[in-house]
């Protein structure tokens, strides 16, 4: 009896483990409060609150699905931040649940799937997603992408295939419908096959990743003829920088990203990258390195493959050939750090002795503890816009953003004084920020308001 009781507890902590430690790391996301962002691309759009223009921007503009996800948390919660942010944290949930299923599905090992589970669950960076309100379409997007990859995977065995395929393609399509960046499934589909445990050949891989591609072009394709808001982005992409210039930034950009995921301490919601030849070096020799380590252990352990391979995959579209004002972020490394979490999986399942030794035991909880201690960290931080933005400050001191967000968040608190000091260092590195002469404008009319009041 009591083996069969030991057997159904092991048999339950690839569910049960994962969730339960996530929700003691970011469960105070609850408590949570919208950001400056949050205002003016949800709060204050129209479509959020009125089902008439709703309807028009699933018609026309970008990402519908995370448009309407936004419509129908605003009918339950309204103006309640931490309601909006209990949606993505339970997104993230049933992302850190497919995570799981994923590695028990190649391992058969559960303690494997609980331990990449976690792993994923209690990244820090993943405050970006949790605890960021307009975090959402890419939590959305991660748990759809995660739901289609199971899918398919189911459908490499059932005997229904053609079934299955259509709804993995269907929760693809889903994605895409959430953040442009899922473009990248039919990639991931075609490393997931070819670092399995029995590698399939090229020719049996790309047959079954040929759906999803055929979806991702015609995706692509509406997306550009059907909405003028992606070909807005488009433009300005290419009038901030060519393609190639693009390209050159996010070289130096990605391994400055990735290292994010091990420099807890250096997570901000606002970052500087330097770009140099010499950064645009190192760059592209770590990517290379990468790429070089990647296909030398194909053959002898794919799970380092998949670990590599999955972020560079994941981050395709994002880092590429579309430059963006800020190619340093924390959110696009949501999706890429699946393939790390579940590499790391499929390594401890190889090593089935680890987890009787007591060392090892006592440094997984040293570990989850320390990660559980990060995450509450990170969710106080994203809780007080004013030390979210005096944090951006310090790691990105020459942000006339970051120094004008601060200077709202001040503002906003009724920190006069402080307000204008940000505000004023906002002008000085940009000039042209409009948005911070208004704010200091408003400062200086209250101050001359309190000071005609002191006078009466």
């Amino acid at each position: 009896m009591r083996s069969l009781l030991s057997d159904t507890l092991r048999s339950k902590i690839p569910w049960m483990a994962p969730a339960v430690l996530a929700v003691m790391g970011w469960g105070a996301v609850a408590s949570g409060s919208f950001q400056y962002d949050d205002f003016a691309n949800i709060l204050q759009d129209p479509a959020t609150h009125h089902w008439n223009e709703l309807t028009h921007r699933l018609a026309t503009g970008i990402r519908p699905l995370t448009r309407l996800s936004y419509a129908l948390s605003d009918e339950l919660f309204g103006e309640w931040a931490g309601g909006w942010l209990l949606i993505n944290l339970l997104l993230h949930l049933l992302t850190a649940l497919g995570v799981a299923k994923l590695v028990h599905s190649r391992t058969l090992n559960a303690i494997a799937a609980a331990l990449a589970s976690t792993c994923f669950a209690l990244q820090p960076a993943n405050a970006a997603v949790v605890a960021y309100v307009s975090g959402r379409s890419t939590g959305l997007a991660a748990a759809l992408l995660v739901a289609a990859l199971l899918v398919h995977e189911r459908s490499v065995r059932a005997k229904v295939r053609n079934v299955a395929i259509w709804w993995a393609t269907l929760l693809f399509l889903c994605a895409c419908a959430c953040r442009e960046t899922a473009l990248v499934f039919p990639a991931l589909v075609l490393l997931w096959e070819r670092t399995r445990s029995v590698s399939s050949d090229w020719k049996i891989a790309f047959q079954r990743a040929a759906p999803y591609a055929i979806g991702s072009i015609a995706v692509a394709a509406v997306m550009l003829l059907m909405s003028p808001r992606y070909r807005e982005l488009l433009a300005f992409s290419v009038s901030l920088r060519s393609p190639i210039e693009a390209l050159f930034h996010n070289l130096v950009a990605l391994p400055a990203s990735f290292v994010l995921w091990f420099t807890p301490w250096a997570l901000s919601v606002e970052h500087e990258m330097h770009f140099s030849a010499m950064a645009l070096l190192f760059g592209t020799t770590a990517i290379i390195a990468m790429v070089a380590i990647a296909i030398w252990q194909h053959a002898r352990r794919p799970f380092i493959t998949l670990g590599l391979l999955w972020p560079l995959l994941a981050m395709l579209v994002s880092h590429s050939f579309i430059a963006k004002t800020d190619p340093v972020t924390e959110g696009a490394l949501y999706l890429a750090w699946i393939g790390p979490s579940i590499a790391l999986g499929e390594w401890f399942a190889r090593r089935p002795r680890l987890a009787e030794h007591i060392c090892v035991k006592g440094l997984a909880v040293a570990l989850g503890a320390l990660a559980i201690a990060l995450c509450e960290w990170r969710v106080s931080v994203w809780s007080n816009p004013v030390a979210l933005w005096e944090e951006a400050t310090l790691r990105a001191p020459h942000s006339a953003r970051a120094w004008t967000n601060l200077g709202v968040a001040h503002l906003a608190k009724g920190n006069d004084d402080s307000a204008r000091s940000a505000l004023r260092t906002a002008l000085r590195l940009d000039p042209n920020d409009m948005q911070a002469r208004f704010n200091l404008d408003i400062v200086a009319a209250l101050a001359a308001s309190a000071r005609s009041s002191h006078q009466l």
